[in-house]
Parts: structure tokens; C-alpha cells; sequence
């Protein structure tokens, strides 16, 4: 698996890459746009793994006590 900064460095190029091509298409556009989203948040997923914080430390589920 490529390391987080190749990943990020990788999808900001084929977003700008995207983006000249589809400028006259706005759905399309619209399409590029939530997939980059998509993968942002899949690598901020992949960052906060690597980095060993867990859903319950920052509060995302309950934790019984």
C-alpha cells in the first residue's frame, strides 16, 4: 500500500487533472468532486489508523463503564 502523502499527492493530481477535462460538464464535475471527498475522508480514515486512535478515545461510540 502507498504511504498517505503518495495517496494524497496522487489524488490531488487526478483531481486537477479532472478538472480541465470536465469544466464544461457540471455533473460531471459535481461526480469528481464527491469522489475526491470520498477518498479524503478515506484517507484521513487511513492517517487516524495508522496513528492509533481509536473511535471510542475520541468519542465516536460509548464507551460502558
Amino acid at each position: 500500500m502507498a504511504s498517505p502523502r503518495h495517496r494524497l499527492r496522487a489524488l490531488i493530481e487526478w483531481i486537477s487533472a479532472k478538472s480541465v477535462v470536465l469544466y464544461d460538464r457540471p455533473l460531471m464535475a459535481l461526480t469528481v468532486v464527491l469522489l475526491g471527498a470520498i477518498a479524503l475522508v478515506d484517507l484521513a480514515l487511513l492517517i487516524r489508523a495508522v496513528s492509533g486512535a481509536s473511535a471510542s478515545h475520541a468519542g465516536l461510540y460509548p464507551v460502558d463503564k
